[in-house]
C-alpha cells in the first residue's frame, strides 16, 4: 500500500489536472467555488494496454431539475502497483476519500455527510469477487463521515461517469 501511496497516488487533488464534463480545463479552487450543495464523488479504474492502469475521479454537483454537471481528473499508475481486486477497490476508495477531504479543507461551510461517495463495488453478501472487499472499503468510506453507495444502490458516479473517463 506505502508504494501504491507513493509512486500512484500522491500528486494531490488540488495540484492534478481537473476537466469540465465537456473537456475544458478547470482549476480545482473553482470547482470549489460552484459547490452549493449535493456533492457526489465517485472512481473507477480500467487496465490499459497491459502496463497501465488509469483511475477516474469526478466529482458531480446537481444542475437544475434532471441533469448534474461534473469534473473529472485522471491519474495513471502502473498496474504492478495494484496487485490485485482487493488493492484496486481499496485505491479507489481512497482516491475517493482524498478528493472529498480536499473539498472539505477547501470549503469550510460543508461538512462531512454533505459528501457522497459512490463505489463501483458489489455488496458484501455479493457471489462477485468485488463483495470480498466491499464492508471494508465502505467502512473506510464511512469512518471520515462521508455516506457510501454500493450497488445494487446505484453508484452511478463510479460506475457510470468516472468509469467513462477511466477508458
Amino acid at each position: 500500500m506505502i508504494a501504491l501511496q507513493e509512486a500512484a497516488l500522491g500528486k494531490s487533488t488540488a495540484s492534478r489536472k481537473w476537466f469540465t464534463g465537456s473537456g475544458e480545463p478547470i482549476a480545482f479552487e473553482e470547482i470549489l467555488h460552484r459547490i452549493d450543495e449535493g456533492v457526489t464523488i465517485g472512481t473507477d479504474s480500467h487496465s490499459r494496454s497491459g502496463r497501465k492502469r488509469v483511475f477516474a475521479t469526478v466529482i458531480c454537483l446537481p444542475y437544475g431539475e434532471l441533469s448534474r454537471q461534473y469534473f473529472w481528473s485522471r491519474k495513471i499508475v502502473r498496474n504492478k502497483d495494484i496487485p490485485n481486486l482487493k488493492f484496486q477497490i481499496y485505491a479507489e476508495a481512497q482516491e475517493s476519500i482524498d478528493v472529498a477531504l480536499e473539498i472539505l479543507e477547501g470549503r469550510e461551510d460543508l461538512i462531512a455527510s454533505d459528501l457522497v461517495v459512490h463505489l463501483d463495488c458489489a455488496p458484501s453478501i455479493s457471489k462477485h469477487k468485488s463483495g470480498r472487499s466491499a464492508k471494508i472499503a465502505e467502512n473506510m468510506i464511512q469512518s471520515y463521515g462521508f455516506k457510501c453507495v454500493l450497488k445494487p444502490n446505484d453508484p452511478w458516479a463510479a460506475n457510470g461517469v468516472a468509469d467513462k473517463h477511466s477508458r
